[in-house]
């Protein structure tokens, strides 16, 4: 699985890697032009209700924040330990209003 690949294969990989990396790049210029209403609002907006009301039904944005968090060594006194963290935010789009139904939290659904 992790084997170097055989030298007579590094034709056929390096094309498939060129083939993979073009679809990637397409399906990021298309989400990017999906992504019409969120473009409207530029940098983050402030607060969560905003920004779930430009984006489109049914989806969520996640943005992640990857950092390096810093504690004091339990082991060797004055010295400090670090490590990486990553940290997701979560924001979903606002269910379209229906008459007659309230958004209920806890069962994540509309209920009537």
């Amino acid at each position: 699985m992790f084997a170097p690949p055989d030298p007579k294969q590094q034709d056929d990989r390096r094309r498939l890697i060129q083939l993979l990396t073009e679809q990637k790049e397409k399906l990021e210029r298309e989400l990017a032009g999906a992504g019409t209403g969120f473009s409207r609002c530029g940098s983050w907006p402030g607060r969560p209700a905003q920004l779930q009301a430009v984006l489109p039904l049914r989806t969520v944005l996640v943005d992640f924040l990857e950092y390096e968090h810093s504690s004091p060594s339990p082991l060797d006194k004055g010295k400090w330990t670090y490590e990486r963290r990553m940290a997701a935010f979560v924001v979903a789009a606002r269910p379209a209003p229906s008459r007659g139904s309230t958004w209920d939290r806890s069962r994540r659904s509309p209920t009537p």
